[in-house]
């Protein structure tokens, strides 16, 4: 039987005691998007234990305070989300059953949507954007670009945008993904976040071979293969991994598209493209 346990941490400092009261967590990713988080605790207002309620650890405002999401798989821990808590939620209902405390939020991309700036940078996209991400106290892996700005006699500019709408848009011109993402564990003070910004190609791209071409990069495991991995649910023998599987179907979502215009940045020129 799997032991699988969860853990809040708040300003990076484990507390058994607010986990114990949390009566629901969510965390929700995306490829593209911040990964977003929302906690509910329970409050029996009958006994006048506001203590959740006072805690200003719970409340978003300058000092951006920081909620972690982990999990224990078998002793074994997991980040799922860390952030800035953005939003609190306070309900009080008559005779006390049914009183929550709700605190949603979202990973630290959010601290770099918030100034709007103006620069000109010189050398290669990758080396800016990792100057960037460390400005913001991340542990960057960044993939080097390969177009230098001060040789071709031009340069990069960042022209009143925030610093994550410039990353995200180098990301799209390099071919690049920007995500965040977080690991545990024990530092010289107890407990250890570290948390890396990453801009880089996903899935890898594989290296050309000697006659010059990329190999074709598979999308899937073969059907069956020992080395893919395996969803369970209802097996029967105490070792499902899947709590839940949901169908949704949308007969009104596009599934194909007419003509694409693409323009290189770095060339004037319009290339169109098929239909997809």
């Amino acid at each position: 039987m799997r032991d699988v346990r969860y853990q809040l941490a708040i300003d990076r400092e484990l507390d058994n005691a607010l986990t114990d009261q949390a009566a629901e967590i969510e965390v929700q990713q995306t490829i593209e998007g911040p990964t977003t988080f929302r906690v509910k605790f329970s409050i029996d207002i009958c006994k006048g234990n506001f203590s959740l309620v006072d805690d200003a650890r719970l409340n978003p405002g300058p000092s951006d305070p920081e909620l972690t999401v982990l999990a224990y798989l078998n002793g074994e821990s997991h980040v799922l989300a860390h952030g800035i808590i953005t939003q609190r939620k306070l309900n009080l209902a008559e005779g006390g059953s049914g009183s929550s405390l709700e605190i949603t939020g979202q990973d630290r991309r959010i601290v770099m949507n918030r100034v709007e700036e103006d620069h000109t940078y010189e050398g290669r996209a990758s080396d800016i954007v990792k100057d960037i991400l460390s400005s913001y106290k991340f542990e960057a892996d960044v993939v080097d670009t390969e177009i230098s700005y001060e040789e071709n006699g031009t340069t990069l500019s960042q022209a009143a945008e925030t610093d994550l709408t410039f990353v995200d848009k180098l990301a799209g011109r390099y071919d690049r993904r920007f995500w965040i993402d977080w690991k545990a564990g024990i530092g010289v003070t107890g407990f250890d976040l570290t948390e890396t910004a990453h801009f880089k190609p996903s899935p890898p791209r594989p290296a050309e071979n000697p006659l010059g071409f990329v190999p074709s990069l598979p999308l899937a495991l073969p059907f069956g293969s020992a080395n893919g991995p395996e969803l369970k649910l209802n097996s029967g023998d105490g070792c499902s991994n899947v709590a839940s599987f949901e169908v949704n179907s949308h007969a009104e979502t596009p599934n194909q598209s007419g003509p694409i215009a693409r323009v290189d940045p770095d060339r004037p020129r319009r290339d169109e493209l098929p239909g997809a």
